[in-house]
């Protein structure tokens, strides 16, 4: 069980891997397989989650940890038939020593690994990797046809990976970004940290209907998770479970029509099997970007009927945590609301509180610790948890443990 859970983690940040939004949740879950790995001690899955981990770390934090993983990968000594190899390391290595200036290693390590892997079959990872090579020889004849392969085979994250290395050849190719369209942005904004809006022109304008707001929210994390549309067999489903085919894709079209009707033609965006959000940007993706907590007028989603997918809540909420945490010393007031919101969306995590009560402490609100740990106290009673009576009792209490 536990090694058939590693593998699905690890496909799991893979895929968040070219997810900026996802970070948080690809180094989240990559910690979970290193210790999951460490547990079983397997060499081939020790040295799968140490190089993903790698990746992760390559993506989202630190080149030399990048550079850690790969080597203790390497250390293993996985033969090449067994589940992982020695050539992921290897492209591993040579990534991470790219970033930290020594290109002519990398290069060496790149020939190497690319070799690698022609001999054992992966033709996908020896043109991923030889985009990585044609980066450092600048060589954009080679990259350019290795695009032309991705694109051929509908590989379209592959796509947008070597477009990332060579921006200068995105005029040659019509890039698909997972979940983003082409530049044709309004300056309309979708608003969902709080109760829905869409931004016009400066001015909040109330998103009225249920079924409004369930599609706009279903679009817009379906392109927070890096899909490029919703198809409509699917949003039958959500928004029309009890009706025929028929008579939800005459509802779902009128629906669609007045919202464009209501705040734009460019909002929703047809696509070949479905819909998908169209040239607008949203505050969720805003905050995500740039980690601005004052956008966070309220829960998430708060006033829709629709259960949120929950990882783009999870995504949402370890952001805003992470920001919390940033604020504690500089903004301890924002930190205690941000506080405050995640302790509303989770009355029983016990972490969410013990940050809140942080930033209370540090901006010296005792009324409010006292009344905030209070309540806390008899939401977690409900479900069986017992608090110290005293709220600095329950701050020195090591994380994970209660009385």
């Amino acid at each position: 069980y536990l090694c058939d859970t590693v593998n699905a983690l690890i496909e799991l940040y893979v895929a968040w891997w070219e997810r900026p939004s996802s970070g948080l949740l690809a180094q989240k879950y990559a910690r979970i397989s290193l210790q999951y790995a460490d547990a079983m001690g397997v060499p081939s899955y020790l040295a799968a989650s140490r190089t993903f981990a790698g990746f992760v770390e390559l993506e989202y934090g630190s080149p030399t940890r990048a550079l850690e993983l790969a080597l203790k990968a390497l250390d293993l000594r996985v033969t090449d038939h067994q589940f992982f190899g020695r050539w992921f390391p290897t492209w591993l290595e040579a990534k991470a020593r790219s970033k930290l200036g020594d290109q002519a290693q990398a290069l060496l390590l790149l020939e190497q690994a690319i070799a690698g892997f022609e001999q054992i079959g992966r033709v996908v990872q020896v043109n991923l990797a030889g985009l990585d090579l044609d980066r450092l020889r600048n060589d954009l004849e080679s990259a350019r046809g290795r695009l032309d392969w991705f694109r051929e085979r509908g590989l379209i994250n592959a796509v947008n990976q070597g477009l990332r290395l060579f921006p200068e050849l995105t005029s040659d190719l019509i890039e698909i970004r997972t979940g983003t369209r082409p530049e044709t942005r309004t300056g309309a904004q979708l608003q969902v940290l709080g109760d829905m809006h869409m931004l016009l022109a400066g001015t909040p304008e109330p998103v009225r209907g249920a079924k409004r707001k369930e599609l706009l929210a279903l679009l817009l994390e379906a392109r927070i998770m890096g899909r490029s549309e919703v198809s409509r067999l699917d949003l039958f489903d959500k928004l029309y479970p009890d009706v025929s085919e028929a008579q939800a894709s005459t509802t779902l079209a009128s629906l669609v029509f007045r919202l464009r009707e209501l705040f734009g033609s460019n909002i929703i965006a047809s696509t070949e099997a479905g819909y998908a959000l169209g040239g607008i940007t949203s505050d969720a993706e805003v905050f995500l970007e740039t980690g601005d907590t004052r956008l966070w007028r309220g829960e998430y989603l708060e006033d829709t009927n629709l259960g949120s997918d929950e990882t783009v809540r999870e995504t949402l909420h370890l952001a805003l945590r992470s920001r919390a945490e940033f604020l504690l010393e500089t903004d301890p007031n924002e930190a205690a609301r941000v506080g405050r919101l995640l302790c509303a969306a989770d009355p029983y995590d016990r972490e969410s509180l013990r940050l809140t009560l942080r930033a209370l402490r540090v901006a010296e609100n005792h009324k409010s610790l006292k009344s905030t740990y209070a309540r806390a106290r008899i939401d977690l009673l409900e479900i069986g948890e017992v608090l110290p009576e005293r709220w600095a009792d329950f701050l020195e209490t090591p994380t994970g443990k209660t009385a």
